[in-house]
Order: C-alpha cells, then sequence, then structure tokens
C-alpha cells in the first residue's frame, strides 16, 4: 500500500513540474486541492488504524502480553524473545505490530506528500 502511496506522490509532483501552461492561481488551487485530500486520507487512515490496533491491543492486555517498541522495530528480537514466550497469541502480537509498522509507513508517505506539496505551493 505505501509503494501505492508513493508512486502517487511521483504522479502527483511530475504531473505539477511538467505541466507549467497552468496559470498560478489555477496550481495553487490544484495543489490546495490535494493537500486538503491527503490531509483527509491521514485522518481517515489513523482512525482506521487505531480502531484495528486497539482491538489487538485489548486482547494483548487482558492476557498479559508484555513487549517495548525495540520489539516491534526489531523482527529477530520480537521472533528470539516475544513469540516463543506467547505461542498461543502468535497471531495477535504479529498482526499488532504489522498494524503498527503499516500505519507508521503510511503516515510517513502521506506527511512527506503534504510537506512536498507545500514547499511547490510556497514556489508558486
Amino acid at each position: 500500500m505505501s509503494a501505492c502511496l508513493f508512486w502517487f506522490a511521483l504522479e502527483i509532483t511530475s504531473f505539477l513540474l511538467v505541466l507549467p501552461n497552468l496559470a498560478k492561481g489555477n496550481m495553487a488551487d490544484v495543489l490546495i486541492f490535494f493537500i486538503i485530500g491527503i490531509f483527509l486520507a491521514l485522518l481517515f487512515l489513523n482512525i482506521y488504524f487505531r480502531v484495528k490496533v486497539f482491538k489487538l491491543y485489548k486482547t494483548l492486555v487482558q492476557n498479559k502480553i508484555e513487549f517495548d517498541s525495540s520489539h516491534i522495530f526489531n523482527k529477530q528480537k520480537l521472533e528470539k524473545e516475544i513469540l516463543p514466550k506467547y505461542p498461543k497469541f502468535n497471531s495477535e502480537i504479529l498482526m499488532f505490530i504489522g498494524n503498527i509498522r503499516r500505519s507508521l509507513s503510511i503516515a510517513v508517505v502521506l506527511v512527506l506528500l503534504i510537506t512536498m506539496m507545500g514547499f511547490i505551493l510556497k514556489r508558486i
């Protein structure tokens, strides 16, 4: 999914840079429209992943499964220390960590898109 967002960002950027014949007012309006759309996408994805993550988080907390952020970002450490300790909840742990990673990567891409369009908008 993040690859699609990256492609989308490249397409938008190339579209905006290749079409210099647009009037400055129209290009600014298009950029503002895209920034608002990406911001709304960021908000929607935040709510969507928050609901998914909190459901899994509730299950993990109720079963007293604990791990820290180093386990989220280091798969080898997770497989070595956490998964053998809680074999019954492997799927929940992996889904929770996958959702956290996916939401972070999508958020980074969308924030970069907003920032990039803001810089382009500033140059107009």
